[in-house]
């Protein structure tokens, strides 16, 4: 100090600095005096004296009398300070289950504290402890109590990193309908949410003058979380698949895309969502979707889903919307979607008011080109040039899904050209005809009536009965999806359909005139068609008689297990909306010339309305 002594009192200026230490004693007095001036009280001092010098130098009687001199000061603690300035958690995890409903595993990697030194040098602070308490609602909410972690100062920045991991979110008994609102913000505000964290921590740091132990730094400061934001409002679906069926339900697997904007990793466990289809102002529900052991990410998540389609949730409407995704799925058409929450979500108490708000929009598109018929062989008898009676036709199919099906009974209308109707089809199938997962199966031959009004076009078609010709079916299926039954509407274009003139040749018929002219009154077509028509079945015969190779490898005529002539009243027809109607033409027409088979078009699916 620089100070004149006068008669009287005086007050001293002292100026010194802190002398590093490295015994036990002299760090902790240190550490007591840092402690006492960042807690704002005051620590006792002894000034002892230790020389003294005048203008002109040393006074050795006075540097005599120093050295006896002690006085008895005080060291004033800070006034209002605030080490910790912030605290931002910029990465959280929480646990959920039900058994810690109220008490969450919480851990972060990230934690930023923000501070302020009131000291003129550096202090580097390496582990920290904390005990936090979390307010929410002007009120406390939950209990932190992290021990010591690791910790890494910047002084540049005045701030220090740490993290926590596996610690109770202690809510408190009385405080839990305030954490099922915090939960509900953070899931589906679209906002950040703000809460306050505060209590005090301790530090263990280096100094110049060695490492000290700081407690009781006291903190009570704003903070926000980023949340969920709903997600986004909207998920999106992929690698939909029909795996199987109960009685009540058909079972569809799923890939679930979701967002998650915040920087929160949370796990919940098993969650339900319900499914419903918009149908105008009303949502119809469609059946639940289950996701087992939900963890979100921040970012993009992508989760395994499973969704049953319970047509008798909403009875008749129920059916029906079951009925149309059925049909879309099978022809690649996207169906609107919307997946609500609800209380029974989730099984966490503390979740369920915010799973409860959840709304997320999104669709579902089905098999793109699923080609489910591959191919059909019409086998006509002698009759079938005649009235439209006797033939037969079998069809293969390619079952696209992941679980076999099965058709007890089908109708189908078979169309040519310009939605020319052909004939149509239908069977009982006594024991159901399967087809297994990714399979392809042949029906046996069943009963095939040709449209009358079809016969004016047979002379176009004469030439290609050893070759294949595009034609349009257009279905209504009785079907089984595992132990599930229903109706399956289903349409296609361009199957390539071929001819089977067994029938034919095992009736011996080369020349067909003479049948034609014994059957003329009876026959559709005028008399100059017949003569033609004859003409050219008996030219293709000749030609195939020369040309075994064209003609089907079957040699006896088909003899079908299960054929009724007329539709089953469990199998309903395709809604005339959907169903071309055959045109019906009031003269004889101009035959439709046949396709080249030499560039057949590709086949093509659609679903029939519903």
């Amino acid at each position: 100090m620089n100070s004149a002594i006068n008669p009287g009192d005086n007050t001293l200026t002292l100026v010194g600095r802190i002398i590093p230490q490295t015994s036990s004693e002299g760090l902790t007095a240190i550490q007591t005096v840092f402690n006492n001036f960042l807690s704002g009280t005051a620590t006792p001092l002894k000034v002892i004296g230790a020389g003294a010098q005048g203008p002109i130098g040393d006074v050795p009687w006075l540097t005599s009398a120093f050295k006896k001199l002690t006085l008895e000061v005080s060291l004033p603690g800070g006034q209002s300070l605030s080490l910790i300035q912030g605290v931002i958690l910029k990465q959280a995890t929480f646990l959920f289950t039900p058994a810690t409903a109220y008490k969450p595993i919480t851990s972060s990697n990230d934690v930023e504290v923000g501070f302020k030194l009131p000291f003129g040098f550096p202090i580097s602070v390496y582990e920290i402890e904390q005990k936090i308490t979390v307010e929410a609602g002007n009120r406390s909410m939950a209990i932190l109590d992290v021990p010591w972690t690791s910790a890494t100062t910047d002084a540049s920045t005045s701030t220090i990193k740490t993290s926590f991991s596996n610690i109770p979110f202690a809510v408190y008994d009385s405080a839990q309908p305030i954490f099922n609102a915090f939960t509900t913000a953070l899931t589906l505000s679209t906002q950040d949410n703000p809460f306050y964290l505060s209590g005090n921590a301790n530090a263990k740091a280096t100094t110049a003058v060695g490492e000290i132990l700081l407690y009781g730094l006291v903190f009570d400061v704003p903070t926000v979380l980023p949340g969920f934001k709903d997600f986004g409002g909207s998920v999106t679906l992929s690698d939909v698949k029909v795996i199987g069926g109960t009685p009540d339900y058909v079972i569809l697997s799923m890939v679930t895309h979701m967002t998650n904007p915040s920087t929160i990793t949370i796990s919940v466990g098993d969650v339900t969502f319900g499914v419903y289809v918009p149908v105008g102002a009303t949502n119809v529900p469609a059946g639940p979707a289950y996701i087992k052991g939900l963890t979100l990410v921040p970012g993009a998540n992508a989760v395994a889903a499973e969704f049953h389609l319970t047509p008798k949730l909403a009875g008749a409407a129920g059916a029906t919307i079951a009925k149309a995704l059925l049909d879309g799925y099978m022809a690649g058409v996207t169906a609107d979607l919307l997946i609500m929450g609800n209380q029974q979500s989730t099984s966490v108490a503390s979740l369920q008011q915010a799973f409860s708000g959840i709304s997320l929009k999104t669709s579902v598109t089905g098999i793109q080109n699923a080609n489910l018929i591959q191919g059909q062989v019409f086998a006509p008898a002698v009759t079938s040039f005649i009235d439209g009676t006797g033939g037969h036709v079998k069809v293969t199919l390619k079952n696209p899904l992941d679980t076999a099906f099965s058709i007890l009974d089908l109708t189908a209308y078979v169309l040519y050209g310009q939605n020319v109707s052909v004939g149509t089809l239908s069977a009982h199938f006594t024991s159901p005809f399967t087809v297994g997962a990714g399979q392809t199966a042949t029906t046996e031959y069943l009963a095939f009536n040709l449209d009358p009004t079809f016969l004016p076009y047979l002379p176009a078609l004469i030439p290609y009965l050893t070759k294949a010709v595009p034609m349009d079916i257009v279905q209504t299926a009785h079907i089984k999806l595992g132990d599930f039954e229903g109706l399956l509407s289903y349409s296609q274009k361009n199957i390539m359909t071929s001819f089977d003139l067994t029938q034919l040749f095992t009736a011996g018929i080369t020349d067909l005139s003479q049948l034609f002219s014994k059957n003329s009154s009876s026959s559709a077509l005028p008399s100059s068609s017949i003569a033609s028509l004859s003409a050219s079945v008996s030219s293709v015969l000749v030609s195939s008689t020369s040309d075994p190779a064209s003609i089907s490898s079957s040699t006896l005529a088909p003899t079908p297990a299960s054929t009724p002539a007329s539709t089953p009243d469990s199998t309903p027809a395709p809604a005339t909306s959907s169903t071309p109607a055959p045109t019906t033409p009031s003269t004889t027409p101009t035959p439709t010339p046949a396709p080249s088979t030499s560039a057949a078009p590709a086949p093509s699916a659609s679903a029939s309305s519903s």
